[in-house]
């Protein structure tokens, strides 16, 4: 592909209708697609632990629109819909409460209601979800368009089930469409090197060196994951177009040969494994589809090919001024062109296992809603050392940040939850229980035990803490 052919459309004729390139994204968090197609072409998403559910797992508006329906169903419950800018409309039903209501304006990716089994044809928790054209008018009831040819698995925030991505692999898109940099702070420390590789070093920002995360540059199938004497542990990927990429020196796999993998998925972890290693730093290499010996040198310039996504990802100071000329950047228009509140978006951090406090005004009572680490909000407006997250939901701006932090989640803890004590010993005492799902972030370790506040003496096993994604 050359560089000249990278573009980002902004409409495209499909079936003779007109409709936007603009990525769509799933209404759930967690894709785990439980029945399609239904009433329609209609998708049913399961509820996932991890996200929330059953009991309070967050609903999203798939794209910017006005709500033009919010009310009881008998058969379908709470039932909401969207119409968006090019008249489509969305549909979200058997919510357990909805929370917004007609006339409301929503943005992509703003929560609008809690998934639930209201109505008598739910079976379950779980969101009945369907897209409607500009010319159906009977759209309360069967929809007539393809879910699959407009949402998009954004990779950063999204996590697909095991089953969704095997049953429905043929017909999922992501998100980035541009392939990402395997980091997320770029500092290229050698170049070019073995063909036409880069190195990149690691970064104490992101977990380096220890514990630096190695993402996919897009998506693709595992066809190597073994140990070479002078690369470590290697892992190369064979992506849709025939080309491969390599990710050299790991300190650990997370995937198997065989696997499919999303852009943006975590595939190991930064390391100094095998002879050739100088330190800690990824050996990262792109492969033409017509290259036989692409366990050698490279034959693509990853400049060519990769993007900072500039929402997520950081480059060194020294990697822009020598690269500075090679280094693409996305998105390729302007913030406000491609959604006027991406600008606005903020990842809750610095916060302890409690998570954030979210008031009902700047510095008021208490709502009884708390957010974790990582969560994703829109903020609408500041009044001094406060945002507004939503209707009536304020939070202190200090603990909101433009870059998702690195954070572990919960996970192999018993039913009664995972301990935080006020000393790292048993013999602490208990200050909160946190669920298996729980996000937090480590701030200082002693043993197997993690810090999870900045500010306070707030220990608990690292043993039920997993890196993130």
């Amino acid at each position: 592909m050359k560089k000249e052919e990278k573009t980002n459309k902004q409409i495209i004729k499909e079936g003779g209708e007109t409709r936007a390139t603009e990525y769509w994204q799933y209404p759930v968090n967690y894709i785990g697609v439980t029945q399609y197609p239904h009433q329609g072409k209609c998708i049913d998403f399961g509820w996932n632990a991890s996200v929330g559910g059953p009991d309070n797992e967050p609903v999203y508006a798939c794209f910017s629109g006005t709500i033009i329906y919010s009310q009881w169903q008998s058969t379908g419950g709470n039932v909401v819909y969207i119409q968006h800018a090019n008249g489509i409309k969305a549909s979200y039903g058997h919510l357990k409460t909805s929370l917004v209501k007609k006339g409301d304006k929503v943005t992509q990716g703003q929560q609008i209601g809690i998934m639930g089994d209201t109505g008598s044809a739910a079976s379950g928790v779980h969101l009945h979800f369907g897209l409607y054209s500009t010319n159906l008018s009977d759209y309360l009831h069967n929809s007539d368009l393809d879910p699959f040819d407009y949402l998009y698995v954004h990779a950063k925030f999204q996590t697909l089930s095991a089953s969704t991505q095997s049953n429905y692999k043929n017909k999922l898109q992501y998100y980035p469409p541009t392939w990402q940099y395997p980091v997320n702070y770029i500092g290229v420390t050698q170049y070019p090197h073995q063909g036409k590789c880069i190195d990149f070093g690691w970064n104490a920002s992101v977990g380096g060196p220890d514990n630096e995360p190695v993402y996919a540059c897009a998506a693709g199938t595992v066809i190597y994951n073994q140990w070479q004497n002078t690369g470590g542990n290697v892992v190369y990927i064979q992506h849709d177009n025939g080309m491969k990429s390599s990710y050299g020196h790991l300190k650990e796999s997370l995937v198997k040969k065989g696997d499919i993998v999303a852009q943006g998925q975590q595939i190991g972890i930064m390391g100094d494994t095998g002879s050739a290693a100088t330190g800690v730093h990824l050996h990262f290499g792109l492969y033409s589809a017509s290259l036989s010996d692409w366990y050698h040198d490279s034959d693509l310039n990853p400049f060519d090919y990769l993007y900072v996504h500039t929402n997520f990802q950081i480059v060194a100071p020294a990697t822009v001024s020598k690269y500075g000329n090679n280094i693409l950047y996305y998105p390729l228009r302007s913030e406000s062109e491609i959604n006027p509140d991406e600008s606005k978006i903020r990842y809750v951090y610095n916060v302890d296992d409690e998570g954030l406090v979210v008031r009902t005004s700047p510095g008021g009572s208490n709502s009884g809603e708390l957010l974790q680490t990582a969560t994703k909000v829109t903020v609408y407006e500041t009044s001094g050392n406060w945002s507004r997250i939503g209707t009536n939901k304020w939070v202190y701006s200090s603990y909101l940040s433009t870059i998702c932090p690195t954070y572990y989640v919960v996970k192999g803890a018993d039913s009664e939850g995972l301990n935080v004590r006020n000393q790292a010993s048993t013999s602490g005492q208990i200050l909160n229980t946190i669920k298996n799902g729980h996000r937090v972030q480590i701030y200082a370790t002693s043993g197997t035990w993690a810090k999870v506040s900045k500010d306070e003496s707030r220990w608990c096993s690292k043993n039920y803490l997993v890196l993130g994604n």
